[in-house]
């Protein structure tokens, strides 16, 4: 693993990039696109483990956060989607000039897996293979979930926290602040209008709900005749186990995950 940081002056983000320990083959890499919020903290390791699976199986892979997240640059305030989606161009730029490929896979989870879908309808140029890991497929829907994980959080109806104006408004979620401006962007995603400017090479990867894996279908039918859906029984690695001794990595998913990397080899 070889951390550094990458990106404008301005907006210094922070990544992990892992060299591919297979020389078999043409040369092949990968960005990770994290989950946010609590999200990112519960599914560290599994991405981490993603990332290593992935260079033991020949791709250079480059797993980083985003502006105003983890230990990049900026605070959450600061933070757009706009931004998110250049943090994102930026990576995959990055890893193929480190890996000297042309094109990149592009693996999204959870909010990464929408933000990812974004990316690769609108840079198309830059992405050969998308996966999407158990992605948010609604943006309203998915502050709903945050909105109502917060209310059992502090056991109280008024749900999280208003913020105060100025601090740019909006709401306190699980500990992470979300200003108004970046709460009516998310509310505004939406996968299904991407479906048809999606990549060729598209898989779906879900952690074995039934509800999740119709919201998909849903989504990407009838444009994408070559995607894949991998409902696959496995815990969902973004959510909090307790204890933590309790929990177990989705091995099966990840396994399906490199394996269908693989298969779309240049």
């Amino acid at each position: 693993m070889n951390p550094f940081y990458f990106g404008g002056s301005d907006q210094r983000l922070f990544g992990i990039y892992h060299a591919a320990r297979s020389a078999d083959g043409p040369s092949r890499a990968a960005v990770l696109c994290n989950p946010w919020g609590p999200e990112y903290i519960h599914a560290h390791r599994t991405v981490r483990l993603a990332a290593n699976m992935l260079t033991a199986a020949g791709f250079h892979t480059l797993r980083f956060d985003y502006f105003g997240t983890g230990d990049s640059a900026g605070d959450m305030p600061q933070a757009s989607i706009a931004i998110w989606e250049d943090n994102i161009r930026a990576a995959l730029r990055e890893v193929m000039e480190m890996s000297g490929t042309a094109k990149a896979t592009l693996i999204g989870l959870r909010f990464g897996g929408l933000l990812a879908a974004r990316v690769a309808a609108a840079s198309p140029e830059l992405i050969n293979r998308l996966v999407l890991w158990d992605p948010i497929v609604d943006g309203g829907l998915y502050l709903q979930e945050l909105f109502k994980a917060a209310r059992a959080e502090t056991r109280s109806r008024r749900g999280p926290l208003p913020r105060s104006a100025s601090d740019g408004g909006g709401y306190e979620v699980l500990g992470y602040p979300i200003t108004a401006a970046m709460t009516r962007e998310i509310a505004a995603l939406d996968l299904r209008p991407l479906a048809a400017a999606l990549p060729r090479h598209i898989c779906v990867l879900l952690s074995g709900k039934r509800r999740a894996r119709a919201q998909v279908e849903r989504a990407l039918a009838p444009p994408l005749t070559a995607s894949v859906i991998e409902p696959i029984a496995a815990p969902p690695c973004w959510v909090e186990y307790w204890p933590p001794s309790t929990r177990s990595e989705p091995v099966a998913l990840l396994n399906c995950l490199v394996e269908r990397c693989k298969q779309w080899g240049e």
